[in-house]
């Protein structure tokens, strides 16, 4: 598998930058799991679980996911740190909701673990394309790295993520769909 050897060499060579990305993800996830609402949880905070058995519908939700934390090229990473806690206040809140409806949490890892071993890395790798850009701008101005001489490695290796991310989101939503409905 050649993607997973590229994926295995991003997450080495921005190392800080993955867990970074996964930190904020996990942070969000444990803040939306402890999240105290009066009520039954995450329904009557407005919020609503996407739940789709339509492989479109699912793909065009993830993929507006990853691209929202992605966003964060343009914004030095800003975006992706609001995005990346938000989706995993989201999914927290989500866990919660299941188990406060008596699933347990056995049963919830099950569930989530065939396709979240694809969407989670796409999240993450997200993270990290959404802080490459401030990456770049720090090499260049505190390791006097010529941005001209990065550019090329830099522009590469983001449309490299951004392949790897869709395959991952497609991954993800086949196994939803088809394999754990």
């Amino acid at each position: 598998m050649k993607i997973m050897k590229l994926v295995k060499r991003f997450i080495h060579e921005d190392r800080k930058l993955f867990w970074a990305a996964a930190l904020l993800l996990l942070g969000g996830l444990i803040i939306g799991f402890l999240w105290n609402d009066s009520g039954s949880g995450f329904n009557e905070s407005g919020a609503e679980i996407y739940v789709s058995n339509d492989f479109r519908d699912l793909i065009t939700n993830n993929l507006f996911a990853v691209g929202t934390i992605m966003l964060g090229y343009v914004t030095f990473g800003v975006l992706s740190i609001i995005f990346l806690l938000y989706n995993g206040l989201y999914i927290g809140l989500a866990i919660k909701e299941a188990y406060i409806e008596g699933v347990s949490i056995i049963e919830i890892v099950i569930k989530i673990i065939p396709h979240g071993i694809w969407e989670i890395p796409a999240l993450i790798l997200s993270g990290v394309l959404g802080f490459k850009s401030l990456q770049l701008l720090l090499h260049s101005i505190f390791l006097g790295q010529s941005m001209r001489n990065q550019i090329t490695v830099h522009l590469k290796k983001v449309v490299s993520l951004i392949v790897i991310i869709v395959i991952f989101v497609f991954l993800a939503a086949t196994v939803e769909i088809y394999i754990t409905p």
